[in-house]
């Protein structure tokens, strides 16, 4: 029995013996069978983006129809405190660098600057980042989309463990507490 009629039996597990020769002779003997398939993706066909703009706005669409409240998103920045409290721990060194890498949904936010003038000292709690902009939801719990170009932005930190001096901080062990 050839490897072609073995796998055919198994295909055809409920047939008999026979049947299984007779569909064998009749359809497969004398033909090539492909068990993989060769054909690869064509490398000039366009590579369709990662994330499509459609993708990003459906998201946000998302958000916007949970309606975060502002009682959870001050959640969330509890957890962002003790996230950020893990991240720079003891490293008092790198702080800019680790900020900078840091994931900013669930961090307090307020615009200094802006190019449009009505944004500034907006206030809020960050619920999506995206490339362009930050999604903020107010002590209102009303939304508000920032661009990030042309702003600046203050992040405000649970700051109790940066009160000491940078020696002093060096040596210090500190308690987490959480924020109310």
């Amino acid at each position: 029995m050839s490897v072609a009629e073995k796998l055919l039996q198994d295909r055809l597990s409920g047939e008999s013996e026979s049947a299984v020769k007779r569909v064998y002779h009749s359809k497969l003997e004398d033909s090539t069978v492909m068990l993989e398939n060769p054909l690869k993706a064509s490398k000039n066909a366009p590579k369709k983006p990662k994330k499509s703009k459609s993708t990003r706005q459906a998201t946000q669409l998302s958000i916007k129809r949970s309606r975060m409240s502002y009682d959870a998103a001050k959640k969330l920045n509890r957890l962002w405190n003790d996230y950020i409290s893990d991240l720079i721990g003891q490293d008092t060194q790198s702080i800019q660098q680790k900020m900078l890498k840091a994931d900013l949904c669930g961090s307090e936010l307020q615009v200094l600057q802006s190019n449009n003038p009505s944004l500034v000292n907006h206030t809020g709690i960050c619920i999506l980042e995206t490339q362009q902009a930050f999604l903020i939801v107010t002590a209102s719990s009303a939304y508000k989309s920032i661009p990030k170009n042309g702003s600046t932005f203050s992040i405000k930190l649970h700051a109790d463990n940066f009160k000491f001096n940078n020696v002093d901080r060096l040596n210090k062990k500190f308690k987490h507490k959480l924020l109310l």
